[in-house]
């Protein structure tokens, strides 16, 4: 742990290099890393399956608060939360020089904890990029937003398996493109920012209790495929809309409760669906 610390203390700072790389190894951790006030620096390990942080230290705690980092990267590492860890990696600003955006997540593995990735209500950041990661046994989530000025987070071409939710909007908003979600306990996506944006699009759900639930008031729902979903409607929105339904197939479970499998309330655009 101490030897982590030093690391994220010096890298991309005057006299240091930008990039802190993790040959392959598993490096255990007993106390949450702290990564202060830094921009355009980049966390990179060897391979994924082989470069693992693990977490050793108290139930609940988080792996790492990157406070104040921008234009900065994280990629080719696992974060293990031995079923302990209540998050991975933790963005957000209590003080610091820099605005919390454009930070870039590419094939990381999170998993046995409660969250992988997560933006907090104070300042929490816009213009996350987040490609080709795996969040596996989240019990909370994968992703949660939880900021309003988190207003542009994009996530492409990601596994989300076995989590209580894959995505889960408390304020702002997501885009999410190509992913696959397997048998999420709650539901795939859930969107509670009334007033934002969110576009799903191009992904495959294959047994979870819900595709897409919550509340929103625009929202597009593009080309999507949804497989024995468990619950009565497998995309389940609140709100006035406007909803634009596009392109989507949804194949219930033979024994699936009776219902509507889109219940969206008033203000739906229903075109080309299956």
């Amino acid at each position: 742990t101490a030897a982590l610390q030093q690391a994220l203390n010096e890298v991309a700072t005057p006299d240091h290099a930008a990039v802190l790389y993790f040959p392959t190894g598993t490096y255990r951790i007993t106390q949450t890393l702290n990564f202060n006030s830094r921009t355009a620096a980049s966390l990179v390990g060897e391979d994924p399956a082989s470069t693992i942080i693990k977490w050793d230290g108290p139930t609940n705690a988080e792996m790492m608060f990157a406070n104040s980092v921008n234009y900065s990267r994280w990629t080719r590492l696992t974060w293990d939360g031995s079923g302990k860890a209540s998050l991975a990696v933790h963005h957000g600003y209590t003080s610091g020089t820099w605005q919390v955006t454009a930070n870039l997540h590419t094939d990381e593995i999170f998993r046995d904890l409660g969250t992988g990735l997560a933006v907090d209500p104070a300042n929490g950041g816009d213009t996350h990029l987040i490609v080709r990661c795996h969040f596996l046994r989240c019990s909370s989530s994968g992703i949660a937003v939880g900021s309003y000025n988190a207003i542009d987070w994009h996530v492409w071409d990601s596994l989300f398996e076995d989590c209580s939710y894959g995505l889960r909007s408390y304020a702002g908003m997501f885009h999410v493109y190509r992913s696959l979600f397997r048998r999420s306990k709650e539901a795939d996506i859930h969107c509670s920012d009334g007033g934002a944006y969110y576009g799903i699009r191009g992904n495959t759900s294959i047994g979870s209790k819900a595709f897409v639930e919550g509340f929103s008031t625009k929202e597009t729902i593009q080309g999507n495929t949804v497989i024995d979903s468990l619950d009565t409607n497998p995309i389940h929105l609140l709100g006035g809309g406007p909803i634009t339904f596009l392109d989507n197939i949804i194949v219930s479970r033979a024994d699936a409760p009776s219902g509507p499998a889109v219940d969206v309330g008033d203000n739906l655009l229903s075109v080309g669906n299956t």
